[in-house]
């Protein structure tokens, strides 16, 4: 979903002749199709909201390591892939350390360009906790919690555009808050769908309905709301929280009937463990120089395909010395603290 979106986007190819596609109201179909399919992130801030609804977040000690975990990984992905890209693309645009700093907190994208959900991810963590006692302590209705947090996010957001267009705004500060605003409802959503087992509720309820039809009828009718909005209101404000619980429980149906193929479920385990070099790596794709070489076998299918092999293999050795760095981290703090 991620791959293709970027890749597809019309107003980021460069060379236009290259690619063999459809235009339909300014946008490739391909992307058309990706744009009304896509929720990754969504996916992962829900998913993430859930694992700690189960106590995966744990203490602020780990939750500290959590957070420099993640930021190692930037890091090194950052430094032995998208560094050198950019240098010989010539496109390195740091102006001074407060660009480095910046980049070093994955608060700006100059070295890597879909960097935000690192910054988004530590923010998440941090914040979790406080927004976990309220939650905690409201005894209200689960529709009811929820509608709360999109509302409260949803008036931050508009409070920053008040503030913005009145000429108080800062623009790096303003995307990151437009960012958490739109993902952090969604993680706080899957923790309230986990603390009250409402994917429980809903088997149990319906356990003798054929909840795969229906999961597959739900994602199609999400999938074309989410087209049409994109399509013929060109509409492109994050609404994911208005649905996500529905997408989520439908892709948790459909997936279990797909991962009962063995060689299928090896394969998504093996792309989940390189997941985040994945993403981090396929941004230099885009960059203006490598698009000669992305948009080498035209069609759509064929250069995702080929962009996300390629990157997974890169992923490999990123992958190999970020753990190296990571152990080298941890047997430190062992030392430490002994």
């Amino acid at each position: 979903m991620m791959v293709s979106m970027h890749l597809m986007k019309t107003e980021w190819i460069k060379y236009h002749e290259m690619l063999w596609d459809v235009e339909i109201n300014g946008h490739y179909l391909s992307y058309l199709i990706t744009q009304s399919i896509h929720s990754s992130t969504a996916i992962f801030a829900f998913i993430s909201g859930y694992a700690w609804g189960g106590g995966k977040i744990g203490n602020s000690t780990k939750r500290l390591e959590k957070i420099i975990s993640i930021y190692v990984s930037y890091w090194v992905a950052t430094l032995f892939v998208n560094l050198p890209c950019l240098l010989l693309n010539g496109t390195l645009n740091i102006n001074g350390i407060g660009d480095i700093i910046l980049c070093l907190a994955a608060v700006s994208s100059k070295l890597s360009t879909y960097c935000w959900y690192v910054a988004f991810f530590g923010a998440a963590v941090i914040t979790f906790p406080i927004f976990k006692i309220i939650i905690d302590n409201w005894n209200l209705n689960i529709c009811i919690n929820i509608i709360l947090i999109i509302v409260f996010f949803y008036g931050i957001r508009v409070g920053v555009k008040i503030l913005s267009h009145l000429g108080f705004y800062n623009s790096i500060m303003g995307n990151f808050l437009s960012d958490y605003c739109a993902t952090m409802p969604i993680v706080l959503i899957g923790y309230i769908v986990r603390q009250s087992d409402l994917f429980g509720y809903i088997n149990y309820r319906f356990k003798h309905m054929r909840k795969e039809t229906i999961a597959i009828f739900l994602f199609s009718a999400i999938s074309i709301i989410r087209g049409y909005l994109v399509i013929v209101l060109n509409f492109k404000s994050n609404l994911e929280a208005l649905w996500i619980i529905i997408e989520i429980y439908s892709l948790v149906i459909v997936s279990r009937k797909i991962c009962a193929v063995k060689c299928i479920d090896m394969l998504l385990k093996w792309l989940g463990a390189h997941s985040l070099y994945i993403w981090l790596i396929h941004s230099i794709f885009g960059y203006a120089h490598i698009q000669k070489f992305t948009y080498i076998l035209h069609v759509p299918l064929m250069i995702i395909i080929m962009v996300m092999a390629i990157s997974a293999l890169i992923a490999i050795p990123v992958n190999y010395l970020d753990k190296k760095i990571q152990n080298i981290k941890m047997v430190d703090n062992r030392w430490n603290t002994s």
